[in-house]
């Protein structure tokens, strides 16, 4: 991961905690569910991010998570375009919300995922090995 990824991760963090805060002026009785779900996938969205920047080039932890939030957002964007959901006035905004959101994870997931070392610690490491048994291999 370059850091680029962190960096959109560290935003991504940010606008998944706003975005969780927007039922309470909404939908008063999923507030508390989006607030923790919200806060936590935020948090934790972060966590990679600013360790990311720090030097860390694991994709394991930021993948894992983006897969959890990518289930629990199309859950409720499923039950949510279904035909017997409420009518409510603020309930299309945040069913639209959360419908951006699930494609905005989706677009960080696809672009974290097509990594040959995906959840190896040690990328080069890993190459170098691959590059010498490959070498070893040519020679005898």
């Amino acid at each position: 991961m370059n850091t680029k990824m962190f960096v959109a991760l560290i935003v991504y963090a940010g606008l998944l905690i706003v975005v969780s805060a927007v039922p309470l002026w909404v939908e008063r009785e999923t507030a508390s569910q989006a607030l923790l779900f919200g806060g936590v996938a935020g948090v934790l969205c972060l966590v990679w991010g600013v360790r990311g920047l720090f030097g860390s080039r694991r994709h394991l932890g930021p993948g894992l998570t983006l897969g959890v939030i990518n289930f629990v957002l199309l859950s409720q964007t499923v039950t949510r375009w279904m035909p017997s959901s409420s009518g409510e006035p603020g309930s299309l905004i945040l069913t639209i919300l959360i419908t951006i959101m699930l494609f905005v994870t989706l677009g960080l997931l696809a672009w974290l995922l097509p990594r040959e070392d995906f959840g190896k610690p040690n990328a080069a490491g890993v190459h170098k090995t691959q590059d010498t048994a490959a070498t070893t291999r040519k020679s005898s």
